[in-house]
């Protein structure tokens, strides 16, 4: 009688999957026979497109065994934030206030822009832009 012992499963060095899109991610971890499962709180990123891995656990290079979990965390994309309604403020009010919600601001001057009060502003109010995003102020 020959008695065969397993050695367990299969060690497998775990790929790097970071950056990849969702679908591609869970794709690669299937053909290395590892499992891929997605972390429930998806994350804000300004470097990862939105859909795309910005971390896994293990990490890339870890020696793990086939049928291992490995979480992916994905991308939003980055954070929005709405434009307040700066028009008719002087400008010296809504470069502050553009500035304090985390955007920049340039200065246009229409017909020389004596009264210092906004008159435009572009993007318009209301409209979703990402922190440091230009506002363009039109000043009379």
């Amino acid at each position: 009688m020959t008695i065969v012992v397993s050695a367990g499963p299969r060690p497998v060095t775990i790929r790097n999957v970071v950056g990849k899109a969702e679908e591609t991610a869970l794709e690669e971890l299937a053909e290395q026979h590892l499992s891929g499962a997605v972390a429930e709180e998806r994350e804000y990123s300004e470097e990862v497109p939105e859909g795309h891995v910005i971390s896994q656990a293990p990490e890339q290079g870890t020696e793990g065994h086939e049928g291992d979990e490995v979480v992916l965390t994905i991308s939003k994309g980055p954070e929005l934030f709405e434009v307040p309604s700066v028009t008719f403020m002087r400008y010296t009010e809504a470069k502050e206030l553009l500035e304090e919600a985390g955007f920049t601001v340039e200065r246009k001057d229409w017909f020389g822009g004596a009264l210092g009060t906004v008159r435009f502003q572009d993007p318009d109010p209301g409209t979703w832009s990402r922190k440091g995003t230009v506002v363009t102020l039109t000043v009379i």
